[in-house]
C-alpha cells in the first residue's frame, strides 16, 4: 500500500483570506460573516489599525486553523488585568520587565476538530513567540475544555507549577473559562 501525503500549509494571513470560510463547532468562537474577514482586518499586516499577528493553517485552498497573538506593553496588561480583577497586582508586577503577548485566539475548522490541529497551532505560536522574544510572558484566556486539556496533557500538579491560573470567571458568551500566566525566558 502506497502511503498518501498532502502538502499543508502555515502561513501569515493575507487580504486575500478575507471572503475564506471559516466555522467552529462552538458557535461563540465563529464570526457574523463565518469567513476571515474580521481576522483580516485585525491583523497588523493587512490593515494599519490592525493589532494581531494572524496565522492561518490549512492543507490546499481549504482554512483549517487560524492562530493569533497580541504583543502588549506591561502597562497595557496590567492596566487590563487590574481593571477586570483577575490578578492583584502582587501576583503580576514580577513580570514587569518582561514583553506580554496575548495568545488571543486558536480556532479550529469544525472539519478537522478532534484531531489535535488546536493543539498544534498553540504549540507553533509559543514557539514562534520564542524565536522572536528572549523573554516573554504568555497572556491567554482559555475555556472549560482547555483547561480539562491542559490537566490532562501536564497533569494537574504539572499544570498549576507551569502556568498561574485565575480564579474561574464566567460569562455568558464564553461561560467559564480562566486567565493563564507562564513566563518564558530564554534557554
Amino acid at each position: 500500500m502506497k502511503d498518501k501525503h498532502t502538502d499543508y500549509f502555515l502561513r501569515r494571513i493575507t487580504q486575500n483570506d478575507v471572503e475564506r470560510s471559516f466555522q467552529t463547532i462552538r458557535e461563540e468562537f465563529n464570526t457574523s460573516s463565518r469567513t476571515l474577514k474580521a481576522y483580516v482586518k485585525e491583523d497588523r499586516d493587512c490593515n494599519d489599525d490592525g493589532v494581531f499577528i494572524t496565522y492561518v493553517f490549512g492543507k490546499y485552498e481549504k482554512i483549517y486553523g487560524i492562530a493569533r497573538m497580541r504583543p502588549m506593553s506591561f502597562d497595557d496588561f496590567k492596566q487590563e488585568i487590574l481593571k477586570k480583577e483577575i490578578f492583584n497586582l502582587n501576583l503580576i508586577k514580577e513580570y514587569a520587565n518582561s514583553q506580554v503577548l496575548y495568545m488571543s485566539r486558536v480556532g479550529v475548522s469544525k472539519d478537522v476538530d478532534g484531531l489535535g490541529f488546536g493543539v498544534m497551532l498553540r504549540s507553533f505560536l509559543d514557539g514562534h513567540a520564542r524565536t522572536i522574544f528572549s523573554n516573554f510572558l504568555l497572556y491567554a484566556y482559555i475555556n472549560e475544555s482547555m483547561f480539562d486539556s491542559m490537566i490532562r496533557t501536564f497533569g494537574e500538579k504539572e499544570f498549576f507549577k507551569k502556568y498561574k491560573v485565575s480564579k474561574q470567571l464566567y460569562d455568558e458568551k464564553w461561560k467559564n473559562n480562566w486567565v493563564i500566566l507562564r513566563e518564558f525566558k530564554s534557554i
